[in-house]
């Protein structure tokens, strides 16, 4: 089944024109109520408190990040405002925090991820190694795919494999030879964290002279920012990661309804972190018709999810998040499913086309 074929399922008519409606108005008033959410959070981290309560101030200003991120992401997808322009300033000023450089994350996310979704050499976000890739790995790629894989790899896999090598400068072979596209974006989000860094310091000497400047960064920045790249990784993880979610080693497998629809997984966040997604968490709508502003994706995936009810859902408590980590180690593409380091396998063999997608389907006439 063809794009066109699932939007004509999904999405037709007036109600089509009526989800891609983007509206200043309402971008503008998420925008502002979550860039106070960020300062509230960012101040009780600097408050002259007890250090536990700035710890607290802390975490929460991670979230915010993550919320603001959501904004970024729309904006990158030119969703969120119908002003291009607008939406490109919107995504640089809030990306600050996160440190990622604009032009990039448009390149990795919008055009590798999307336009590529979980098909082998291609898409690089959370690709597995299959059992020979793993055999012939060196014992440090092991050990780092090991840990990435465990259930506490989503921080240290974004943190190094998307932000540190993909988001902040242009050095990934995908990049390089195109650097001179990204300099300005990468320029942009340094000195903007370098100023983001010292309003921080200069805040905290002001509120809590008494303290080291460094107890002011690790409070309001690095707290922050590490909490922020554990939410991310945990979130595209759980998105594309799935014991019934194939991945894809020829492209004649990928298509359209395979990857963008049933490969994606409608993952529901626990209370009270269910305020924190800004509705990207209806991701099989997100995926299918990226143009879908986030104030409009509610709707668009109760209707995506009553075309096509096979589409998988997750509920993302921690023992269910385990579950889904323990299982989905390697992916075996020859046999079409997870298994273990031990190559046995941990999950059903999974269709990967587009007409063995249709069967999923099928009774849905």
């Amino acid at each position: 089944m063809k794009r066109r074929e699932v939007l004509d399922r999904w999405l037709s008519g007036d109600y089509l024109k009526q989800a891609i409606h983007r509206s200043t108005i309402a971008a503008l008033a998420i925008l502002a109520i979550e860039v106070i959410g960020y300062l509230a959070a960012s101040a009780l981290a600097l408050a002259p408190l007890p250090y536990a309560l700035n710890l607290v101030g802390g975490i929460l200003a991670g979230h915010a990040i993550a919320i603001l991120f959501t904004v970024g992401h729309d904006a990158c997808h030119q969703s969120f405002t119908p002003s291009m322009r607008l939406n490109r300033w919107i995504g640089r000023a809030v990306f600050i925090p996160s440190l990622h450089a604009v032009s990039l994350w448009v390149l990795g996310h919008n055009k590798i991820h999307h336009g590529a979704t979980n098909l082998r050499g291609r898409d690089y976000v959370w690709e597995p190694m299959s059992p020979s890739d793993y055999a012939a790995a060196s014992p440090m790629r092991r050990w780092l795919y090991r840990l990435y894989r465990s259930r506490l790899g989503s921080l240290p896999y974004y943190v190094i494999e998307m932000w540190g090598k993909k988001n902040f400068l242009p050095i990934a072979p995908e990049a390089r030879p195109d650097w001179r596209d990204h300099a300005f974006d990468s320029a942009f989000v340094i000195v903007g964290g370098a100023l983001h860094i010292w309003a921080i310091v200069a805040i905290g000497g002001v509120w809590t002279p008494e303290r080291s400047p460094w107890l002011a960064i690790v409070a309001a920045w690095l707290v922050p920012f590490l909490v922020w790249n554990w939410f991310m990784g945990v979130v595209i993880y759980a998105h594309h990661t799935h014991p019934l979610v194939p991945w894809f080693e020829r492209e004649e497998e990928w298509g359209y309804l395979a990857s963008q629809v049933l490969g994606t997984v409608h993952v529901q966040l626990p209370r009270p972190w269910t305020w924190l997604d800004n509705n990207i968490m209806e991701h099989n709508a997100h995926h299918a018709l990226p143009v879908i502003p986030l104030y409009n994706l509610q709707p668009a995936q109760r209707r995506i999810r009553t075309a096509f009810p096979d589409i998988h859902h997750l509920y993302l408590s921690p023992p269910a998040f385990c579950r889904v980590a323990d299982a989905c180690k390697l992916y075996d593409f020859t046999a079409r499913q997870w298994v273990g380091f031990d190559a046995a396998p941990t999950g059903p063999v999974l269709l990967v086309a587009d007409d063995a997608a249709e069967e999923l389907t099928a009774a849905i006439g």
